[in-house]
């Protein structure tokens, strides 16, 4: 299964890491892309493995949503 989200653009507040990886080709887009869903509200939200962050579409365009661009847990400690 392949989808492609060729309405959607890499948003201005994106790190630089996403808007190096864009690709241009026949259908331009964002790659590495590992999943693709979409919210009630229509808004369709993408995740990226290489960055750990999810984003949504704003206006045709991915911006990051949650995931502050590196591996681990930031949330604190867990609870005994």
């Amino acid at each position: 299964l392949r989808v492609v989200l060729r309405d959607l653009e890499v948003g201005p507040s994106a790190t630089f890491g996403i808007r190096q990886q864009v690709r241009i080709t026949k259908t331009n887009g964002p790659s590495g892309l590992r999943g693709v869903t979409f919210g009630p509200d229509g808004r369709s939200y993408a995740v990226r493995v290489a960055d750990h962050r999810i984003y949504r579409s704003v206006e045709k365009q991915l911006v990051p949503w949650v995931g502050r661009g590196g591996s681990g847990y930031v949330d604190g400690a867990p609870t005994v």
